[in-house]
């Protein structure tokens, strides 16, 4: 047998398959969602890891601090970042920031940021952000200059809104390269672009396209608090010297910011969260609710339908809120940090079902979308106390939970502290410990000034929001709520890819011919980013090996590989994968970054502890002898000959030397004297073994092979 390494390296483009937009893939490397590849300049730099960037918003051309950001899937390529200003001073305007992300390498660019005027200029604290996209393409368009006509069209009944893009000869903005804005809506058969667009023939398809800023704040006049939306917004409006955003003054559908309240003097005075229900979604219906803070202890809910068509008056309206519950009771001080998120969990008392999950300091929530009705006082039906893992004599209860996510590819939520760790955890019963810790505060700041040596790392030194893309990305934004350099970051983290989950790293098939069986197999990796003084380990992986529904399926049929990467009792195949799965959030949430995978094994031509001796064989004696090249470090395992027909390839006899059944094995440790056979290790460099046969025909060409049995 000859002792066989196989080297796979992950630096040709050609042989990478991203999960997010194609199928299964078993000759390439299978990128799961939120997992790049990076082509750097250097061995090194040439990586697959899950995706992990520090986002500076202060230091952009018009730099601004953020305080909570939302990520929309526009494609599977590209993810749209925005971030609303960390600003809450007496002004009536908020900026908006704008970044495009690439998800197969990572890279970014800032597309620039809007600016939204808001009805009051009294001091503004943003409570939580989102981004309603909200896409028109019913019927089919013809269009003549700036004119576009419908057929079968519903602008008006569907509520598009001045400003909107639009792009002909597809539904799927996606493939859109020339988009137009909407001037005039005039029915619902007919509007009018900013431009000429040309001549387009009738029944062509097309796409309106809105992307409608969700600012939820609260007031120091209270009463001005609420929901700021915007409408006809387009991602042109971004532009690296702003967009001003007007405020609405007594028309709907305008590009303008709408104040929506809930009474003619706002009830909803105290948010501390928002979600909405994007299950819901219509041309004229968006579920949204707001948890308030309505009084210390007692947490509301106030439900809209943000997409209704509005009665405005004075660039405000009421036509939006539906309803609100009564008050609850709870325990722990409330938070006002992104504290609302609305999921479908797969585990614990609301498995299965659409729920609203919310913390308070001390506690972790949760309330079914079927209690949230009018005046209800015992809407929330599950609580659970912090236990952090390992319990309370492992850990220090932070009694410091800030705000809440679902990450849906995990089926697990992250809580964030102001304190010392987050938590990754599932919402199982009170008594039962969160399921990890992560993350610490090690003081580190990001910023370009920064030694280059230090690489980006999570550190707890500011509360953070959170934002979690649940359409096909698996990123999660994590923004520090600062308004310092170095601290105001926004952190793009795969939490999709956290191990145990669906998205992994899968290699290319290798083949391995004649294999007898597997010694070892590693991951060639990266296990430290920086330099010598300011480096940091990054999180550890798990490695799993199949030999089994190789080219049917990505899932099934895989073993872990043990931490000493012994894969010996792992059958001999034709063929065996690897699966790699990567440790997301620990202590400073850097990936590991995978050059490749090494494998080791025996074939079954001869063994690589012997050696061939053509000095020591004969061919009129008919005797094959090998030299005992390099020792086992143990008692030598039972060995085989096998003698082949050099020319047919036939089979002429096998022997072992433990039944010695067809032949005579001898050994020599002074290259002279032969005696029986042992299985003492190599003792010199004069020890040779022999095997002549019982019976073996003249004439015959034989290859000869030793192996292991």
């Amino acid at each position: 047998m000859t002792r066989i390494s196989k080297e796979l390296l992950v630096t040709s483009p050609g042989t990478f398959n991203y999960l997010s937009e194609s199928a299964y893939d078993y000759t390439k490397w299978n990128l799961g969602k939120g997992i790049i590849y990076n082509a750097g300049a250097t061995a090194v730099e040439k990586y697959i890891a899950p995706c992990f960037d520090a986002i500076r918003p202060l230091e952009e051309s018009t730099g601004f601090a953020v305080a909570q950001v939302f990520a929309y899937n526009f494609s599977p390529t590209y993810d749209y970042l925005f971030g609303i200003e960390n600003l809450a001073t007496a002004v009536a305007t908020r900026r908006v920031h704008l970044w495009k992300i690439n998800k197969k390498d990572g890279t970014r660019s800032w597309n620039g940021f809007i600016t939204m005027t808001l009805l009051t200029a009294t001091a503004h604290t943003v409570r939580d952000f989102k981004i309603d996209v909200k896409n028109e393409s019913t019927g089919t368009v013809g269009v003549s200059g700036t004119a576009v006509t419908g057929s079968g069209t519903l602008f008006a009944t569907n509520k598009v809104a001045v400003g909107a893009r639009i792009g002909f000869g597809s539904n799927d903005p996606t493939q859109i390269t020339t988009w137009y804005r909407i001037a005039t809506r005039t029915s619902d058969t007919a509007l009018v672009l900013n431009v000429t667009a040309g001549t387009i023939a009738s029944g062509t398809s097309y796409v309106i396209q809105e992307f409608r800023p969700i600012y939820v704040a609260t007031n120091a006049t209270t009463t001005n608090g609420g929901i700021h939306y915007g409408k006809g917004i387009s991602l042109e409006d971004f532009t690296v010297t702003g967009t001003t955003i007007p405020v609405a003054v007594a028309t709907d559908d305008q590009k303008a910011m709408y104040w929506l309240k809930d009474a003619s003097t706002q009830t909803n005075l105290v948010a501390a969260g928002a979600a909405a229900d994007w299950s819901t979604t219509t041309p004229t219906t968006l579920d949204f609710y707001v948890l308030d803070l309505v009084s210390a202890g007692n947490y509301k809910v106030f439900k809209y339908n943000i997409r209704a068509p509005l009665t405005v008056a004075s660039g405000n309206s009421v036509s939006a809120f539906l309803f609100a519950t009564g008050n609850n009771a709870f325990t722990g001080t409330g938070s006002q940090l992104a504290n609302l998120t609305l999921a479908t969990a797969n585990h614990g008392p609301q498995s299965g079902i659409p729920a609203l999950y919310f913390i308070s300091t001390t506690r972790f929530m949760a309330a079914p979308l079927s209690a949230i009705v009018i005046s209800s006082t015992t809407w929330i039906t599950n609580v659970i106390a912090e236990i952090p893992t390992g319990g309370i004599t492992t850990y220090t209860v932070t009694g410091a939970l800030a705000s809440i996510e679902y990450i849906d590819e995990i089926d697990s939520f992250l809580l964030m502290t102001s304190s010392i760790y987050n938590y990754l955890t599932q919402f199982v019963s009170s008594g039962i410990a969160f399921d990890s810790v992560w993350g610490r505060n090690v003081s580190a700041l990001e910023q370009s000034t920064k030694d280059d040596g230090c690489p980006k790392q999570y550190s707890i030194n500011a509360v953070a929001g959170i934002a979690h893309n649940r359409d096909a990305s698996a990123r999660t934004y994590i923004v520090k709520q600062s308004t310092t350099v170095g601290i105001a970051v926004v952190y793009v983290m795969a939490a999709g890819t956290q191990w145990g989950g669906n998205n992994y790293l899968v290699s290319p098939e290798i083949v391995t011919p004649n294999v007898l069986h597997y010694y070892r197999a590693f991951i060639n990796s990266v296990n430290r980013v920086g330099s010598e003084a300011l480096g940091r380990p990054v999180e550890p992986v798990k490695l799993f090996i199949r030999s089994t529904n190789i080219t049917s399926d990505i899932t099934s049929g895989w073993t872990e590989v043990v931490e000493d990467n012994n894969i010996s009792g792992f059958s001999g195949a034709s063929s065996v994968q690897f699966k790699i799965e990567f440790k997301i959030f620990g202590d400073s949430c850097i990936p590991a970054r995978v050059l490749g995978i090494n494998l080791s094994y025996e074939d079954n031509t001869s063994d690589s502890h012997f050696s061939l001796s053509v000095e020591k064989s004969s061919a009129t004696s008919k005797i094959f002898a090998w030299w005992f090249d390099n020792d086992f470090g143990t008692v030598v395992p039972p060995l085989t000959v096998k003698l082949y027909d050099a020319d047919t390839g036939g089979l002429l006899l096998t022997d072992d030397t433990v039944l010695s059944a067809n032949g005579l094995w001898e050994k020599t440790t002074d290259g002279t004297s032969w005696a029986p056979y042992d299985t003492v290790d190599r003792g010199n460099n004069t020890t040779w073994i022999r095997y002549t046969p019982s019976s073996l025909a003249d004439n015959v060409k034989v290859e000869a092979y030793l192996q292991q049995s």
